[in-house]
């Protein structure tokens, strides 16, 4: 398939490459990660630096010079993966809070009440940010202590 694209559409359309593979990928582990996506990611970067570049030579291009315009794709959408984060974050507790309600009622009623836990949950949190939440972990800093002493000897 071959398609004109102007150099902003080009930048866009890098970015939402880029994100599209970072939402695959992030959390996942090395032997995890999916290769059909960030092969595909890699591949359009080559495409997008040879043309950028002018290469003549494509087998002379290195790793290190793909990494470091994939870095400057991520400079471009840093702001935007950050928020989505943020966003998901929240979002994401928010229905995991709302499941640790304790819902009286039939199965229906439950699922209601749930809900509007989590709306109000969400709505404080999209207001107060994560600062509203306050986690008991117990043990919590004596294993972080713990493991840091097994790991600076």
């Amino acid at each position: 398939m071959k398609g004109e694209l102007t150099q902003d559409e080009l930048q866009t359309l890098l970015e939402l490459v880029f994100l599209g593979e970072y939402a695959v990928n992030a959390c996942r582990a090395p032997k995890e990660v999916s290769r059909r996506h960030r092969d595909m990611a890699y591949r359009l970067y080559r495409a997008a630096y040879e043309a950028e570049k002018h290469v003549s030579d494509p087998e002379a291009i290195e790793q290190n010079e793909l990494d470091d315009f994939r870095d400057q794709i991520y400079d471009g959408v840093q702001e935007y993966l950050e928020q989505f984060e943020t966003d998901v974050c929240l979002d994401k507790l928010a229905e995991l809070l709302a499941r640790q309600i304790p819902a009286e009622g039939d199965e229906q009623e439950q699922f209601l009440k749930r809900g509007i836990a989590e709306e109000h949950i969400r709505r404080i949190l999209q207001e107060k940010g994560i600062s509203a939440v306050r986690a008991e972990l117990p043990g919590l800093e004596e294993q972080v202590a713990d493991e840091w002493n097994r790991r600076s000897r």
